[in-house]
Formats: C-alpha cells, sequence, structure tokens
C-alpha cells in the first residue's frame, strides 16, 4: 500500500512491512522503518531516522540531521541543510546541494556521487567508486575497489583506494593520497 503525509506539525513514527510512504511540508522529527518500499521525503525540517531493508530513498529540501540505514536501495538527497549519517549495504548515493557540519557515507556495495557540498566529507566503499565535485571543506575519501575522483574542492583531503584510480584537479588544500594499486 501507499501512504502520504501533508502539512503536519509534530514527530511521527512509522513502522511498515512494506509501502510506498511520502512525506511532504513536515515540521517535526520522523522515525521511520520499513521492510519493503520507497520513502520520499518532501521539505521536512526535524530530526529524520530512516531504516529501509529494501526500497530506494529520496529526501529534497529537508533541514535536520539524517540518519539511514538502507539495505539494498538508491540514496538521492537533493537540497540539505544538517547532518548527514548514512549506510549503505548495496545501493548508489547522490547528493547535491548539501549544506551541514559533517556528512558520513559507509557503504559496502555501490557508489557515492557529491555536488555543491558547504560541509567536511567522510566516506568509505568497500566495492566501489567515489565522485566527489564542488566541496568546501575536508575530504576523507576510501574504497577498497574502485576510483576516486575529486575535483573543486577548498579544504584537506584524503583519497585512498586499495585498488583503483585515484585523480583530482582544481584542488585547494592539503592532499593526501594513498594508493596501492592503480
Amino acid at each position: 500500500g501507499d501512504v502520504i503525509i501533508s502539512q503536519i506539525k509534530g514527530s511521527i513514527e512509522l513502522v511498515a512491512q512494506s509501502l510506498d510512504a511520502t512525506l511532504k511540508n513536515v515540521s517535526g522529527n520522523i522515525i521511520f522503518k520499513n521492510k519493503g518500499g520507497n520513502v520520499d521525503l518532501d521539505k521536512v525540517n526535524g530530526r529524520i531516522d530512516l531504516s529501509v531493508i529494501s526500497g530506494d530513498v529520496s529526501l529534497y529540501g529537508c533541514n535536520g540531521d539524517i540518519t539511514l540505514n538502507i539495505e539494498n536501495g538508491n540514496n538521492i538527497l537533493t537540497n540539505i541543510k544538517g547532518e548527514i549519517n548514512s549506510a549503505i549495504t548495496l545501493g548508489e548515493t547522490i547528493v547535491d546541494n548539501f549544506d551541514g557540519t559533517t556528512a558520513t557515507f559507509n557503504i559496502n556495495v555501490g557508489s557515492l556521487k557529491l555536488s555543491n557540498s558547504n560541509a567536511n566529507i567522510e566516506a568509505k566503499i568497500d566495492i566501489g567508486d567515489i565522485k566527489i565535485d564542488k566541496v568546501r571543506g575536508n575530504t576523507n575519501l576510501y574504497t577498497a575497489k574502485g576510483s576516486i575522483n575529486i575535483k573543486n574542492i577548498i579544504g584537506d583531503n584524503i583519497a585512498r583506494s586499495n585498488f583503483g584510480d585515484i585523480n583530482g584537479m582544481n584542488i585547494s588544500g592539503k592532499v593526501n593520497v594513498i594508493s596501492e594499486i592503480g
């Protein structure tokens, strides 16, 4: 089934087996645990805590600290303010226009594409690529098997890859690059 929640002031807690959910124009904290289904949040102000076993997550225009735990699904975050802490077992993460203190991404298998950020970025990926563009903040990036591409960065950078290429362009700040095979 589907759940659509709109124009709410107050906290929301949802626990579901399988549903697609859309939450729009919500002011308050959100706790959502879903075994299967997509989750779309649009213009949410407050702390967001999402756990999804299988489904895509899309956040747009959200303001608050965000915690995401996704086992199988893609993660798209656009126009976000606050702090991001994201853990994904299998899936791609795309972030555009992030303004906050720190964004942390832990991905087992998948890629991270991030652009237009005013925050420190930390990423650890077991298998997958990292592409970062237009960041004002420090970056600490690691992939065990995959490439790292960073460009237009203002801040200190650490880029590590056990097996993959590391490329950088137009970087202002200290750069520390470690590549075993690449």
